[in-house]
């Protein structure tokens, strides 16, 4: 579950990238990606001893955790957006049960992983139905303003 978490934020932090490249900040891009980097270094070296093989995967986790955070408030400088960060991570405990139930294999429970998986996903995205609608017409607004001014 520790990869599968760390999974979730590489892909939110990776969709938070293309909004930099979308404002041509790729600067701020391999500023917060070398960053996470050294955080992944440092915490691994820091863990492998007492931890084994597990400090992998907790350092991966908080790296991505730490790349999302950082560019989550570098987004906020370029673009005012609300985002309910407290709805995201109530729902990560959810992500790993559901994870957990895919992994026993069973396609009984396969299925009701998968199931919960989408409800959650679209209970998520009808939550916060308003903030989406809001960034999205942001978003084209300001690529509307940038094709005008070449």
């Amino acid at each position: 579950p520790i990869l599968v978490i760390a999974a979730v934020f590489s892909g939110l932090s990776a969709t938070i990238g293309s909004v930099y490249i979308g404002y041509k900040k790729t600067k701020s891009i391999g500023i917060t990606t070398m960053s996470a980097a050294i955080v992944n270094i440092i915490i691994h070296l820091l863990l492998v001893k007492p931890m084994g093989l597990y400090a992998a995967s907790i350092s991966t986790l908080v790296a991505f955790v730490a790349l999302f955070v950082y560019r989550i408030i570098g987004l906020r400088k370029i673009e005012p957006i609300k985002i309910n960060i407290s709805s995201f991570f109530l729902s990560l405990p959810l992500l790993a049960f559901v994870w957990c139930l895919y992994a026993t294999e069973l396609m009984h429970m396969q299925i009701i992983s998968v199931g919960l998986a989408l409800l959650a996903s679209l209970f998520l995205i009808l939550k916060n139905k308003e903030t989406i609608m809001d960034f999205l017409g942001r978003l084209k607004k300001g690529a509307v303003n940038n094709d005008k001014t070449k």
